[in-house]
């Protein structure tokens, strides 16, 4: 836990300022690395079974992600379906299935113009 610990205190360092309304191309790189703690936290997670904590890091790593322009969210659906598992084999069939369309309905192919 103490990995995981050190993972999101990271990814909370990285992130996107709330105000940040047109960051910069540094900003956005250092959101990236914001991005892969969150993950590697919620898998550290997911291996101790700690299922909420490892739900919360992918919905964080979710938001800061959707926060790139469109050209940075080509994980967005591997993202998704990775956090969709963790559910569905922790027999949350139901989050797992919310997760499945959220990745069908709403891959970075189709996420409006003006995020870009």
């Amino acid at each position: 836990q103490p990995a995981a610990e050190v993972f999101v205190s990271a990814a909370k360092q990285f992130a996107l300022p709330d105000a940040a309304a047109d960051p910069s191309p540094q900003q956005l790189d250092l959101a990236r690395g914001a991005v892969r703690c969150w993950k590697e936290a919620a898998r550290i997670y997911s291996e101790l079974n700690q299922i909420a904590s490892a739900d919360e890091a992918y919905q964080a790593a979710y938001q800061e992600l959707k926060r790139q322009p469109v050209a940075r969210q080509q994980e967005l659906d591997h993202l998704i379906n990775e956090w969709a598992l963790l559910h569905y084999n922790n027999d949350d069939y139901e989050r797992a299935d919310e997760l499945f369309r959220r990745s069908v309905r709403g891959g970075p192919h189709r996420v409006s113009a003006d995020r870009q």
